[in-house]
């Protein structure tokens, strides 16, 4: 009978590749994050509730006057000023390896890369990519609903974007009225595995009673109508209800955000709409000093109208043609003004930011969690209390994103994604 292969790899000699031998194979992105950090003040708080002063509508009473005789000129007034308030959430990313991991890798002898230190760097980027999701969120943890699969653990959602494979997320009805659990009675559970593609999640358990329509949250929501850290859309909210930083937009309408309901793809019309109402209520400076933040099918779907318009009536005078071509690394310009093409925007809005106006509050910025002078904490086994071979660590931050003039901003809302993208 013939030698099988199994029977002679003892006599094989094994090569790797060095050089490059791990790339990564989901990048996670922070566009937004990584612009709050350069461009909005941080401002280090306590455990409290934040306060910011603002200033809600001008005052001055403005009239015809006689100044010929004793007519009373009457009396003045002065403008409103109130105070915005915002309160920090904690968020920690953990990590979790064996010893023999560790004792594995620890030498370029004995593997190609050293695991806790890849780990290490994956952790940093990965809790930076966590709050880039928290910069886009409205402030109720939503990060997308079910469409089908419900009665699985394979689901697939509108959109799978903000899911990464091992962060923790819970399941809701569609008004969070309700929180589901798993049949053992669970409210987190694990993301194993991501198809962006298709939009397919597979979690580590399914949850008891979902139905298409509920939304899945960040994890370790509880209870009905959860609240959590609030993003761009959560401050930036053009609705005559509601409230805003503590303040009523009903009783203060100077607070709303101007916002243009689009109801169909992006268009250039869309952004000029938008940036004459902004000027309209806060003159030019709210317009000077802003971007557009927004998703990169918006911008692909911009930069093909362009080019479409380009190449059927050319340039004026003979000129040159310009490149309206869409660059995934090259961030543009859209009615005048920068355009941020953000990995975690949503594809149903367009922001205008303007960073002066913002602020991230932090009373614990993104660091390893230290215990006395330990960052590494040993596993104990749950049946005879000793110690296991495995350890976990912790990045922490704590703080929240505040907008301390949402009428200086402003937003497209109610967009259609472009085809194909």
């Amino acid at each position: 009978m013939p030698m099988i292969d199994s029977e002679a790899v003892a006599t094989y000699l094994e090569k790797v590749r060095k050089k490059n031998p791990l790339p990564k194979m989901v990048p996670q992105d922070a566009d937004l994050y990584n612009l709050m950090k350069k461009r909005t003040d941080v401002v280090t708080i306590g455990q409290k509730a934040y306060r910011a002063p603002i200033w809600v509508r001008t005052g001055g009473r403005a009239s015809m006057a006689n100044f010929n005789g004793a007519i009373s000129l009457g009396p003045g007034n002065a403008g409103l000023r109130k105070e915005y308030t915002a309160s920090p959430y904690p968020l920690k990313y953990a990590k979790e390896m064996s010893l023999a991991v560790e004792y594995h890798s620890n030498s370029p002898e004995k593997a190609v890369e050293n695991l806790v230190e890849s780990e290490m760097e994956d952790s940093s980027k990965g809790v930076a990519a966590f709050l880039d999701i928290l910069a886009f969120q409205a402030g109720n943890g939503i990060l997308a609903a079910v469409v089908s699969g419900h009665t699985t653990t394979t689901v697939v959602l509108d959109d799978a974007r903000n899911f990464q494979p091992g962060m923790a997320v819970t399941c809701y009805t569609s008004n969070q009225a309700t929180q589901r659990s798993t049949a053992g009675g669970v409210t987190d559970v694990e993301v194993v595995s991501v198809d962006y593609e298709t939009k397919t999640v597979v979690f580590s358990a399914a949850f008891a009673a979902q139905i298409a329509g509920d939304v899945y949250c960040l994890g370790g929501l509880t209870g009905a109508t959860p609240v959590t850290v609030a993003g761009i859309p959560g401050w930036h909210n053009g609705a005559a209800t509601g409230l805003v930083g503590g303040l009523d937009r009903a009783a203060y309408p100077e607070i709303r955000t101007p916002y243009v309901p689009a109801g169909s793809q992006l268009t250039y019309s869309h952004g000029y709409q938008l940036l004459h109402k902004m000027r309209q209520k806060r003159g030019k400076d709210s317009v000077k000093k802003g971007l557009w933040i927004g998703s990169m099918a918006q911008w692909a779907g911009l930069a093909e109208s362009a080019t479409a318009i380009q190449e059927l009536e050319g340039p004026a005078n003979h000129g040159k043609v310009p490149d309206f071509g869409f660059d995934i690394e090259t961030d543009g310009q859209f009615c005048g003004r920068p355009f941020k093409q953000c990995t975690h925007a949503p594809d149903t809005r367009l922001d205008y930011f303007v960073p002066s106006a913002w602020a991230r509050l932090v009373v614990e910025d993104v660091q390893l969690l230290k215990m006395g002078t330990a960052t590494l904490f040993p596993r104990y086994s749950t049946t005879d209390g000793y110690p296991m071979s495995a350890y976990v660590w912790y990045l922490i931050w704590e703080g929240a994103f505040m907008c301390v003039d949402t009428s200086a901003g402003g937003y497209v809302s109610s967009l259609v994604k472009p085809t194909g993208y």
